[in-house]
């Protein structure tokens, strides 16, 4: 079986930079709405992030876990967000029904019906 050797030699420095330059900016866009430029990024970052010197190396890493952790805090976001409306939706039917409440034994106490609901389609109480 023929063994294949891949070539892991930075490139020079002045072409690294620009790939560097280049994984920021795809980060950028994805910053913006649009996740897969974010993602080419992460896959540039990954594939130069141990060819890379260490200056540029760093620069790869460090978007590599920017990635990842707000990937994370995204995620954390939603989650919490989604909690606070379900919370803030409770809220507002707890509000509703201690409402329907008093009312019904204020007018209870008054000895005075309560209105019909607007979905009622005959004469007759539902």
């Amino acid at each position: 079986m023929k063994e294949v050797s891949v070539d892991i030699e930075p490139f020079d420095g002045n072409r690294e930079r620009e790939l560097v330059v280049v994984a920021y900016a795809l980060y950028v866009a994805g910053f913006f709405g649009m996740l897969a430029p974010s993602i080419l990024g992460l896959g540039l970052n990954y594939w130069r992030r141990d060819r890379s010197g260490s200056c540029y190396g760093s620069h790869h890493r460090w978007m590599i876990r920017t990635f990842w952790w707000g990937l994370l805090w995204v995620a954390a976001s939603l989650l919490v967000f989604f909690a606070l409306v379900s919370y803030l939706a409770l809220l507002g039917v707890s509000v509703w029904w201690v409402y329907r409440v008093i009312r019904g034994v204020l007018a209870l106490l008054d000895e005075q019906s309560m209105p019909p609901s607007p979905l009622q389609v005959t004469g007759q109480s539902v």
